[in-house]
């Protein structure tokens, strides 16, 4: 498949860093043509990419701004949120991607892209969202309810809680995040209690998300 990777991070963090390469890497290593999406005055690379498409709109941090600057800096952010998603909707359109990551997505980037003609995009749209409490997932759970009459809309929440949400939804996947074989040893006990940990590897969620992608991932995949 050609995926699209869309990647905004104006501060790589080591996670960060790691949750893209692993995309990349693991994609490309299972026969698929990976291709980064980046706003147009960002720059970056991972191995595996075969190239790396700049869209129209600027990426604005609001992390140093504050008052005023905050909001004017978030509003900015927005509308070129809007214009990267019709980009990557026109990319879709003109047959060059099968599949679209947003490696990093909250309840607001859920809540756009349902403005966006991205919403009725033919080939599945992924959002990864990260670090689930139990508050924010219950504003993505409501999101997902919203976006369940986009069958190709599918939001995964990383997490090793199984009961995190309310009732299952045909556009909300949970799925255990990808562990380096090296720090499996480190983790809780508690938390790896039942986990087959093969499956917590990165070359297994890469086959997870490909089913996610394929409409092949049920519950026993996680």
């Amino acid at each position: 498949m050609r995926i699209g990777i869309f990647v905004d991070l104006n501060v790589y963090n080591d996670y960060e860093k790691f949750f893209v390469s692993l995309l990349v890497s693991e994609l490309s290593k299972r026969g698929h043509e990976i291709s980064l999406y980046v706003p147009e005055n960002m720059e970056c690379g991972f191995s595996g990419a075969k190239n790396t498409v700049h869209l129209v709109g600027k990426s604005e941090s609001s992390n140093q701004a504050g008052g005023l600057k905050k909001i004017i800096s978030y509003v900015k952010f927005g509308f070129s949120r809007q214009g990267w998603f019709s980009q990557l909707f026109l990319a879709t359109e003109k047959d060059a991607l099968d599949a679209v990551i947003f490696p990093f997505a909250d309840y607001r980037c859920l809540r756009a892209v349902q403005k966006n003609n991205l919403r009725d995009s033919s080939v599945p749209i992924l959002f990864f969202v990260h670090n689930l409490t139990a508050g924010s997932a219950i504003k993505v759970f409501r999101e997902a309810k919203k976006m369940s009459g986009h069958k190709n809309l599918r939001i995964v929440a990383l997490t090793f809680d199984g009961h995190l949400f309310p009732q299952r939804l045909e556009s909300l996947f949970s799925t255990y995040p990808p562990v380096q074989e090296a720090d499996i040893g480190v983790m809780d006990s508690k938390i790896l209690e039942g986990i087959n940990q093969k499956a917590l590897l990165p070359e297994a969620f890469a086959l997870r998300v490909e089913k996610i992608i394929n409409a092949e991932y049920t519950k026993n995949n996680r």
